[in-house]
């Protein structure tokens, strides 16, 4: 379904950016997958031909490239697609005020509000424009703890500060994600990425519908 563009140009842009998004996850997750199970046929026909006091010594020295495949290269990927749909989304939401702002004539634009990143988006709409039921709903919730961790990441290296309570509710409140144990970071589940999509698309489109109820 071709949506009319209520919040702007930029919401199909968007909305187009994030297909593309979620095809390539789709793909990568596959191969990460495929390379893995090959890899794994691979070590395990090695190692059968070798006299069984030499296998231990064959796993470990094959264990670097398998932690690679199953754990490094997944968490990069996973962390790298998911930074990228909450910066376009951050994007997405100064051009719907910019837009909305040249739109209805407003001398007050989002960069004269104090703070930064969705907060002040948010602030904006809601003081400037009244838009309130789309900040009230479960998918704002959890977009503000898409923001917390998304700072873990950029600013703590992936490493959640204990006293941060705002961290801590993230990871307790959100699905497909997790502390490692061994390593004190934050892991993101195979489903992680999807979710994050599917609640931003749903918060566009509820976004959009107070738009349109509104008359904005």
């Amino acid at each position: 379904m071709i949506l009319k563009p209520i919040l702007g140009v930029s919401e199909l842009f968007y909305r187009n950016d994030l297909r593309n998004l979620q095809e390539l996850i789709d793909r990568t997750e596959s191969y990460l997958e495929k390379e893995t199970v090959e890899f794994n046929k691979i070590v395990e026909t090695n190692a059968s031909k070798l006299p069984e006091d030499e296998r231990d010594y064959y796993y470990d020295h094959m264990s670097e490239d398998y932690f690679k495949l199953s754990d490094e290269f997944p968490q990069t990927i996973r962390q790298s697609m998911f930074l990228q749909a909450f910066f376009s989304f951050e994007n997405v939401l100064n051009d719907i005020c910019s837009w909305l702002q040249k739109k209805r004539e407003i001398k007050i634009g989002f960069k004269d509000i104090s703070g930064q990143g969705i907060i002040r988006t948010k602030v904006y709409l809601s003081k400037i424009f009244m838009v309130k039921d789309t900040f009230d709903s479960i998918e704002w919730q959890h977009i503000r703890h898409y923001n917390s961790i998304r700072n873990i990441f950029v600013h703590n290296g992936g490493y959640p500060v204990n006293d941060k309570k705002e961290h801590k509710q993230a990871i307790d409140q959100l699905d497909h994600l997790f502390v490692n144990e061994d390593y004190g970071k934050v892991y993101l589940n195979k489903d992680f990425c999807y979710k994050v999509i599917e609640t931003i698309n749903k918060f566009l489109f509820n976004l959009r519908n107070e738009f349109i109820e509104k008359k904005l």
